[in-house]
């Protein structure tokens, strides 16, 4: 949690499980898409996610790597900010597949594989 250089507030959430191929990074906040069928998925966590931090007029921005992990983040814009304009959208998704590895951040103890970490 911290406040970003432009004023936003956010919330980070990052992993060290097996990441994301870029196909499934494009679908991602798509309804019903899930990655986790056989576990009982329904798909629409990231796609409400998305929803209500757009109401908030917020950004959801996901990283991810093979192999490393993923990130997401949520900004949201300071608490007395300017409305939007009826029928404008201030807010995106962006969805990054970076070519370096995201830096982990770990607290102690080191969390399994695949658990949250969050900084």
């Amino acid at each position: 949690m911290g406040t970003a250089s432009d004023g936003r507030a956010f919330i980070e959430v990052r992993d060290n499980g097996p990441g994301m191929p870029r196909d499934d990074l494009r679908r991602l906040t798509q309804p019903y898409f899930t990655t986790r069928a056989g576990a009982g998925a329904m798909g629409l966590g990231l796609f409400l996610a998305r929803g209500v931090v757009e109401q908030h007029r917020g950004t959801l921005e996901i990283d991810s790597a093979l192999g490393v992990g993923t990130q997401v983040r949520v900004l949201l814009p300071p608490i007395g900010a300017p409305p939007a304009a009826p029928g404008v959208s201030v807010t995106s998704l962006v969805v990054r597949t970076p070519s370096m590895p995201i830096p982990m951040t770990r607290l102690c103890p080191t969390p399994a594989r695949g658990e949250a970490v969050v900084r």
